[in-house]
């Protein structure tokens, strides 16, 4: 693998685990954050920190500091008034809301989440902030439809998965109390042609290790959707557990035309050699781009 070592301390999407956000920085109730991360119109968000990954959020937001910053910025670098977003994988929703707050009312951003409780807070957050242009949607996409039962993350709200997720060591009450639930599944191309294939300007993805299945269930939406550019989380750990790698993942993407390209941390990009893999010890988010799709100021 090749390391990048002036970069690599800024890409980190989170490590896993974490470092522990202290019980006590934060309140011990949900609450509703008030933040504008745009230094303007503001954003509210409801986050119980008694959960994990939500607990990280409202600690970024208390800092003033947006949330996995890197993507952030290069969603705010990317998305333009009136663009199309697809957010899978949404949680309860940060990247939803930034998403919407930057395409506005003109655009649309559809937002996936299977976990009933997160999903249940995303439409909170999504009716909080009176966005009637996103769209939520209370399933999981994979290559095929049909019904299947997730694994309940239950050391950490932002990692419920397809594959049991104690068999990874930091998700000890996971591994000693394992909770299933079942949710539906369906295609990306489904989805996607049940709306109209609109043109999307991103999709972004976090779906612990479910990417590679995705992208097989979405096969036309990037030529019908107007190849979009592509945000996913990579979690080596997570998409060998669902049999898949990201090797795999990127040589599906090839196919589509589509190239890596590392997230600096002012949310340009920096095209990722062929064959060369970073090696940063964490989860981290990678962008992937069709290189004549590509736009000036994206590139760092």
């Amino acid at each position: 693998m090749v390391h990048f070592p002036d970069i690599l301390p800024g890409i980190r999407r989170r490590v896993y685990p974490m470092p522990t956000v202290p019980a006590d920085a934060t309140p011990s109730l949900p609450v509703v954050a008030t933040f504008a991360p745009l230094g303007g119109e503001s954003l509210r968000m409801r986050l119980d920190p008694r959960h994990y990954s939500q607990r990280s959020i409202l600690a970024c937001l208390q800092c003033g500091e947006l949330y996995e910053a890197e993507t952030s910025l290069l969603l705010k670098r990317v998305l333009r008034p009136g663009d199309g977003v697809l957010d899978i994988g949404a949680h309860v929703g940060w990247f939803t809301l930034f998403s919407a707050l930057l395409v506005g009312s003109r655009g649309t951003v559809m937002a996936f989440e299977p976990h009933p409780g997160n999903f249940s807070h995303l439409q909170e957050n999504i009716l909080l902030n009176g966005f009637a242009h996103v769209h939520p949607f209370n399933l999981a996409l994979a290559d095929r439809p049909g019904e299947a039962e997730m694994f309940e993350n239950l050391d950490n709200d932002g990692g419920h998965a397809l594959w049991d997720v104690g068999d990874h060591d930091f998700n000890r009450r996971s591994r000693a109390t394992p909770t299933r639930f079942s949710v539906e599944l369906s295609t990306l191309d489904k989805v996607m042609a049940a709306n109209g294939f609109m043109p999307l300007r991103l999709v972004k993805m976090d779906v612990e290790g479910a990417e590679s299945a995705i992208v097989r269930g979405g096969l036309e939406t990037p030529v019908r959707c107007g190849y979009p550019l592509l945000v996913m989380e990579i979690n080596r750990f997570a998409l060998g557990r669902m049999g898949s790698s990201e090797e795999e993942l990127r040589a599906n993407l090839a196919g589509l035309g589509y190239r890596p390209w590392i997230i600096l941390p002012d949310g340009r990009l920096r095209a990722l050699e062929e064959g060369a893999y970073l090696d940063p010890g964490h989860v981290f988010n990678l962008a992937f781009a069709c290189p004549d799709r590509m736009e000036g100021e994206w590139i760092g």
